[in-house]
């Protein structure tokens, strides 16, 4: 994950899928922006400002639109759940 941004303006594109939300502008670059809630049924939360989560794979780059507050844990607990062995 590279960012949490919470003021991403979207452009629509017509004749897509449903979980395709549009394009968004992100430090000058146009990134192609989904919504998994709509897709798979999982109401937002009322009241909650959406966020667009900035994710990076090799060199490609897209944003989830979330409307839940993501869960969030400090890098050294990460580290730890990394190491543990569930077997």
């Amino acid at each position: 994950m590279e960012e949490i941004c919470f003021n991403i303006k979207l452009s629509k594109i017509p004749a897509l899928p449903n979980y395709f939300l549009g394009l968004g502008n992100y430090k000058g670059s146009t990134l192609p922006i989904i919504r998994l809630e709509k897709e798979y049924g999982q109401p937002g939360a009322k009241n909650m400002q959406p966020v667009v989560l900035i994710l990076k794979y090799q060199q490609h780059q897209f944003g989830l639109w979330v409307e839940v507050q993501p869960d969030m844990i400090p890098a050294g607990a990460a580290a730890a759940i990394q190491e543990s062995d569930f077997s």
